[in-house]
Order: C-alpha cells, then sequence, then structure tokens
C-alpha cells in the first residue's frame, strides 16, 4: 500500500542510527498520532477497483502504471500510532464497493486504512460529514484530544 506521506512515516519502522556519531540521525522517527485529511492510504489499482469502482488510480505519479507495488511500501504493523482521517468533503456515508463523488479523496480510503490498522490493535478514527459521531469532525479537535 501506498501512503500519505504522514501516514507513511507512521507506519514506517524505526529510522534512527542510535549508534550515528550525527546528533541528528540518532533522533527517533516515530511518531506518537497521525492527523490527514483525505489521505491516500493505497495505490494499488487492483484494490481500489474492488472498493472504489470509479477509482482514478494515481501510481502514475510514481512511475507504476498499471501495476500493483504492495511489496514496495511500508506496511502497517501493532506498534504504529493511533491514526486520525477528516474527509470534509465526502457527501455520503462511504460504503465499500459503489462508485464515489470524489473517489481520489473519499473516506472509503479511510476505511481501507481501518480495516488494515484494526487486527493490529491500531486505532484509527474516520470522520466525515453527518457521520453521526459526537463533536466536530476536525484534526484540531482531535489532535488536542490525543495530547492531552
Amino acid at each position: 500500500m501506498v501512503w500519505s506521506l504522514v501516514t507513511w512515516l507512521a507506519m514506517h519502522d524505526e529510522m534512527a542510527e542510535p549508534q550515528s556519531a550525527d546528533p541528528i540521525a540518532r533522533e527517533s522517527t516515530r511518531v506518537i498520532f497521525t492527523a490527514t485529511k483525505a489521505p491516500q492510504p493505497s495505490l494499488d489499482p487492483q484494490q481500489l477497483i474492488e472498493w472504489i469502482p470509479n477509482s482514478e488510480y494515481g501510481g502514475h505519479a510514481f512511475g507504476y502504471v498499471s501495476r500493483t507495488r504492495r511489496g514496495t511500501f511500508a506496511h502497517a504493523s501493532a506498534d504504529d500510532p493511533p491514526a486520525f482521517i477528516v474527509c470534509a468533503k465526502q457527501d455520503k456515508p462511504p460504503v465499500k464497493g459503489e462508485p464515489q463523488t470524489d473517489p481520489t479523496h473519499t473516506a472509503v480510503l479511510g476505511l481501507m486504512l481501518q480495516d488494515t490498522l484494526k487486527p493490529l490493535g491500531v486505532k484509527c478514527e474516520l470522520r466525515y460529514q453527518n457521520d453521526g459521531l459526537p463533536g466536530e469532525a476536525s484534526i484540531q479537535e482531535s489532535l488536542m484530544h490525543a495530547l492531552r
């Protein structure tokens, strides 16, 4: 799976080099929480068409035209931080297998990330307009709650 840059970093293993002479290289690269607005957690064309029939595959941006590249990117693991996703322009409840108004930024992509993280025990909250959840679906509110 391809992740948004923030999500990629969150799901990537530690890249610090504890034995390095460079103090910056010794610093941890792990994050404690992510908050993203309409991220694209996958550019796998087969997976996207399955979940979002009118998906517009964007792998060409990475030079991967019409090919699956799951093994090229970092995968989620149980030690990854909680994720919060806001899809503010989502105009209907996200349903796997249904065409979406904005397939590139649909909340169905958030469902894909939830499905990946849930079995690992990693919290992933997805918010969108009229989602029926209490409170405002905002990145700011989520960050304040996570940092308390």
